[in-house]
């Protein structure tokens, strides 16, 4: 009687379910490496987070800066008008000054006579005596080339639109009826100096000496009054 070996006692290479078995194992090991690539996803979910992180963080960082950028400028502009303050509320030069039959209290002061009186005198009209004194000290002392504007003598004072500048100025009629100019404000200025933002424009000065130039090359003519006095 021969003995039956059952499949349990075949050596594990011959024996099928050992062989089933092992396959079995195989799937079960290859199947445990699935969640492998679940990691993956899950690294790359994580990367994309970082990455938000990382724009936002970009993104505070440019605000921040545009931020500074702007208190930045507020603070030059700040700077800047208070310069302007500091500059504006420079003291003024300041008298008592007595000119004719006044006393001023600034340079300012005297400015304001003069140039109210200049637009509200009539045009081509003597003025009364008490300018006329005003307007006589006016030049005596504040204009540098007073001697030669006075000449043979002031007849009297009279508010002119200026043959070539065609804006209102002083002018005076001397003795022997020749008619000549002068610039208050440079006058005021020499007497007692004015804020910077109120002097003399040069701009005005080269204007008039090229209007000048143009008068004598057939511009002007006889009685214009010109002459030396053009450029007031």
């Amino acid at each position: 009687m021969s003995e039956t070996t059952t499949p349990e006692q075949l050596p594990p290479e011959r024996n099928p379910s050992s062989s089933s078995s092992a396959e079995e194992m195989d799937v079960d090991l290859d199947s445990s490496t699935k969640p492998e690539g679940g990691s993956e996803e899950a690294d790359k979910d994580q990367s994309g987070d970082d990455k938000a992180t990382d724009d936002g963080k970009g993104k505070a960082k440019a605000e921040e800066e545009e931020e500074e950028k702007k208190k930045k400028k507020e603070k030059k502009k700040k700077k800047k008008k208070q310069k302007k303050e500091e500059e504006a509320k420079k003291e003024i030069p300041r008298g008592p000054l007595k000119l004719g039959y006044k006393t001023f209290d600034s340079s300012v002061h005297i400015f304001d006579y003069f140039y109210n009186f200049l637009y509200s005198w009539p045009l081509n009209l003597n003025v009364n005596k008490y300018e006329h004194q005003m307007l006589l000290e006016l030049l005596q002392k504040g204009h540098k080339d007073a001697a030669k504007k006075i000449d043979v003598g002031i007849r009297s004072f009279q508010v002119h639109n200026h043959p070539i500048w065609m804006g209102r100025c002083f002018a005076l009629i001397r003795d022997n009826g020749s008619v000549d100019y002068f610039r208050f404000r440079k006058c005021v200025n020499r007497i007692l100096p004015l804020p910077e933002e109120m002097l003399p424009q040069p701009g005005v000065d080269r204007h008039l000496r090229s209007k000048k130039k143009y008068a004598r090359q057939g511009g002007g003519g006889p009685g214009t009054g010109l002459g030396s006095g053009s450029g007031m």
